[in-house]
Order: structure tokens, then sequence, then C-alpha cells
């Protein structure tokens, strides 16, 4: 069983990061366009009031870092792992038999005879592999979780802003004493429409 729940974490770790990694891939071109959104220019209601883009940054700023720091102490233990600890490990292979080879990070049983894995050559070879495979399977995942998580909260934080200058149309009132004209606010109405289809544009590109 034990093998069998690794197994199946190792092919759904794997197959996610072809995921993102391919998704990361076919859409280069748009990653660059998409932070636009991050900017407070981007619209114009965000121009005017920077407070709801502020308010996100901070708490957003931390997540990335603690996402990023935890993923790769994590990926540092992993690596550091099979010569701090050492030691032989048992393995099932398809037969039946039990091998005992030198543990490394992911223990995974390997096509060859026990003394020719345990050699320090052959040993570092797989070693040196799976260093790489666990380097560009982190990388992979951080840059896509990153991204997708700065392009959520800054969505939010347009929307916010779009929101409260909805909330605020009209609600400046003339003073009738002064026989002021009652403004229609319709350039205001027109802005925010058009800031809200402009995130919506920048969503549906492509």
């Amino acid at each position: 069983f034990q093998r069998f729940a690794f197994l199946s974490v190792f092919v759904v770790d794997s197959l996610m990061c072809l995921f993102k990694g391919y998704a990361l891939l076919v859409n280069a071109d748009r990653l660059y366009s998409g932070l636009e959104l991050v900017a407070y220019a981007f619209t114009l209601c965000g121009r005017r009031d920077t407070s709801w883009m502020r308010r996100r940054k901070p708490l957003l700023s931390g997540l990335l870092r603690m996402y990023a720091a935890v993923s790769y102490i994590t990926l540092t233990i992993w690596l550091l792992a099979p010569l701090v600890v050492g030691g032989h490990v048992s393995l099932t292979r398809l037969d039946g038999t039990v091998a005992t080879q030198r543990a490394n990070i992911f223990n995974m049983w390997a096509p060859v005879s026990d003394a020719t894995y345990n050699s320090t050559p052959v040993w570092s070879l797989f070693y040196a592999i799976e260093i790489i495979f666990c380097i560009v399977d982190v990388t992979i995942w951080v840059c896509f979780d990153c991204y997708a998580m700065t392009m959520c909260y800054m969505l939010i934080a347009q929307f916010d802003a779009m929101t409260a200058e909805y909330e605020t149309l009209g609600r400046l009132v003339p003073d009738a004493e002064k026989n002021e004209p009652i403004p229609d606010h319709y350039d205001e109405l027109i802005c925010s429409i058009k800031d809200n289809q402009k995130i919506i544009d920048m969503l549906t590109i492509g």
C-alpha cells in the first residue's frame, strides 16, 4: 500500500507539473500583458482611487513570499535528505523480489542490479536526475501558482475599486439654493462601463 500511495502521489504531481508547464508555454505571450492588471492606471477608477490596490499589496506580497519560501525550503530538505539520512531502503521489484538500494530522493525502483545501483557513480547519476526533476517541478509550480494568485488578488482589487466607483456615482447633489443644474453623471457612468469592459476584454483575450 505504501508503494502504491507514493507512486500515486508521484504520478499526480508529475501530471500537474506537466499541465502547469504546458499552460505557461502555450500562454507565454499573454502572461506579460496580463500583468497590466496590477497597474493602478489600468482603469480610470483605479487611477482615481489607489487605496484598493495598495490595500491588497502587503497581503499579496506576504503570501507570495511565504509560498515561495516554503516551497524552496521543502525542496532543499528533499534534496539533502539522502545525503543526511543515508542508509538503504528495501524496494519490491515487479517480479516480487526485494531489492536493497541506497536511499535516494524518491527511492524509485531502478532496472539495474543492487550492486550496480549502489555503486557511487550510478547512484550519483540517479540522484542528479532526481535533483533536476525536483528543481524543475518546484519552479514550475511556484511560477504558475504565484502568477495565478497575483491575478486573482489584483482582479479582486480592480473590481472592488470599480464597485466603489459605482456606489459613489451620483452622490454629489447640487445646491438647490444656488440653482445649480442637476448633473446626469453620464460621463462618469460611461467611464465606469468602459473600465468594466476593459477588464473583461483582458480576461477574454485569445
